[in-house]
């Protein structure tokens, strides 16, 4: 347990550190022209943002594919009930038939 947590935060060094590097090295300013207006802006933040934004969005289609799963999940599990009465009930009625 705690090497895997030294194993996340040395990872997340290393991406704070690449991130430093990407920033410094795309310091430039830019013109980012949308739809509405145009806005100057240094390439490292465009950067960012962007990948914020694509982040953001893949979380929110994952959690719905999560949800879907566990209404799925729950779905399936009252089915089992179901099933599992059945054969107990099953197993409840008595042979009236002669061998």
């Amino acid at each position: 347990m705690v090497m895997k947590r030294a194993l996340i935060i040395l990872i997340l060094l290393l991406l704070t550190a690449l991130a430093g590097v990407l920033a410094s090295l795309n310091a430039s300013t830019i013109f980012f022209d949308y739809y509405l207006s145009s806005v100057e802006m240094p390439l490292a933040v465009l950067l960012f943002a962007a990948f914020a934004l694509g982040a953001f969005f893949g979380l929110i289609f994952s959690i719905s594919m999560v949800i879907g799963s566990i209404n799925e999940k729950r779905r399936l599990r009252k089915q089992l009930a179901l099933c599992k009465q059945e054969i107990r009930n099953l197993r409840d009625i008595p042979i009236k038939d002669r061998y």
